[in-house]
């Protein structure tokens, strides 16, 4: 078990850096964008203004 471990450390440190393109194209950072796009599309439609700041306390912590 711990000769699998190891050998999969070398495999990673063996691997060369990503290009800032490479990094860009790449399907993980692609579904990252998309979902914080949703997030900020969403968060355009909230009225942070009708909140009672009474109720959500956590605002202010």
């Amino acid at each position: 078990m711990r000769r699998k471990k190891q050998e999969k450390r070398q495999r990673r440190m063996n691997q060369s850096d990503m290009t800032t393109e490479e990094l860009l194209d790449s399907p993980t950072f692609k579904k990252f964008s998309m979902c914080l796009e949703q997030i900020l599309d969403s968060a355009e439609e909230i009225n942070f203004g009708s909140f009672d700041p009474r109720k959500c306390l956590f605002l202010y912590m």
